[in-house]
């Protein structure tokens, strides 16, 4: 009955982010998706009858794309600022 915040979606992505960042795997949806998304994969769609699915997040209010999609956003613009950080505190370990 209640979406996440947009704080608890910007959590996410930054959680999703690390945890790729630190595996070393790329963001997309064949390596980061949703309940709903792997649902689909798995024959379990949005169609099923079974009367405990769930489809967290395959809807997002206020976004304009999937939630996976727009999480998936959030978590490579997170991505590229770890990175870059790293890149960063690596280039100023090197001078020292």
């Amino acid at each position: 009955n209640y979406p996440p915040t947009p704080q608890q979606i910007m959590s996410m992505a930054y959680a999703v982010a690390c945890i790729c960042f630190h595996a070393d795997l790329p963001i997309n949806a064949s390596t980061v998706m949703t309940h709903a998304e792997i649902a689909k994969v798995d024959n379990y769609g949005i169609e099923s009858d079974d009367p405990e699915k769930k489809w967290d997040l395959l809807v997002l209010p206020g976004t304009p794309m999937s939630g996976g999609d727009y999480i998936r956003s959030l978590a490579k613009a997170y991505l590229a600022k770890l990175k870059r950080d790293r890149e960063k505190l690596s280039l100023a370990l090197a001078k020292q």
